[in-house]
């Protein structure tokens, strides 16, 4: 244990709370409460540093067992000491505690831009890599990281000696790839204008041979209106009449159905743009008891 002094007394402000504890931490430390003397040490170089704080801490650092810390506080004390005293004294314990130190090489395989070593809380510099460097005896963690890669992290526990870390190339992280375009819209299918045109078409047809049908039969009564001995020509008019209003008696229902048809499959086209419906499509039926039109779809 050290007990050289500080030069507090020369300086006012915080040098005075600097010497108080400076001085708590020697009676700390002649205790044996070396943890608690390391604080008092450490606080009091904070407030007025001086190299008999240095040594003092240098010591406590030592009694702690973290060489690396107590060779560089004596080191310290070495290069700042005004006192011949103490100069000597601080190289002769950095000599004494150099011998017994622990080493730290980190090796990086492949560096990428703007990446980062760390060891414990100390960044290693790039042209630090691949050198000794003095480290407390125990756990340490080592890791690298850099933008756009992977974080790489590893624990190691420094003993005395050199250990070797090799830190490998780090992984680039994986991007998502970019999610799907939406589906575009189905196209309209022409199904409801064919349909319905093919029902206006069918729908006049109907409709005028149901007025030429009209008009033989309006003739067959003109030339026989008592419907009694008519002639060849009048009975070839109401045939005629018959024939055409039978043809048409079957194309206006189609033709109506055909249109109605075509409008509600155009309606439910659109409404299957919003729905999900793949697609549907209508069929029209006629049968002798009537005109159907039934739709399927697939969904």
């Amino acid at each position: 244990m050290l007990s050289f002094v500080s030069n507090a007394f020369a300086q006012g402000g915080g040098a005075a709370a600097a010497e108080v504890l400076f001085r708590e931490g020697i009676e700390l430390r002649r205790a044996g409460q070396t943890a608690e003397a390391c604080e008092k040490f450490e606080e009091s170089q904070r407030l007025d540093p001086a190299a008999g704080t240095l040594l003092n801490l240098g010591d406590c650092r030592e009694a702690e067992g973290k060489l690396a810390s107590a060779w560089a506080l004596f080191e310290e004390a070495r290069k700042t000491a005004v006192s011949d005293v103490v100069r000597e004294e601080a190289a002769a314990r950095a000599s004494a505690v150099q011998e017994r130190l622990s080493f730290l090489r980190i090796e990086v395989k492949e560096p990428v831009p703007e990446q980062v070593i760390r060891y414990g809380e100390v960044t290693l510099g790039r042209a630090a890599y691949g050198t000794r460097v003095p480290v407390d005896p125990g756990e340490v963690t080592v890791s690298a990281s850099a933008p756009g890669y992977v974080t790489w992290t590893t624990q190691v526990k420094v003993e005395q000696g050199t250990l070797r870390v090799q830190v490998p190339a780090l992984v680039p992280v994986t991007k998502m790839p970019d999610p799907p375009p939406p589906p575009a819209p189905p196209a309209r299918s022409v199904g409801p204008w064919v349909l319905g045109a093919s029902g206006v078409a069918t729908l006049g047809v109907g409709l005028a041979l149901g007025l030429v049908a009209k008009g033989h039969y309006d003739t067959a009564e003109g030339l026989c209106p008592s419907h009694e001995e008519c002639s060849d020509e009048t009975m070839n008019e109401w045939n005629k009449a018959d024939t055409l209003a039978t043809t048409s008696t079957i194309l206006v229902p189609i033709g109506a159905l055909a249109l109605t048809g075509g409008v509600v499959w155009w309606l439910m086209q659109s409404g299957e743009e919003k729905s999900g419906a793949v697609r549907s499509w209508p069929r029209v039926s006629v049968t002798p008891q009537g005109g159907f039109v039934t739709y399927r779809g697939e969904f």
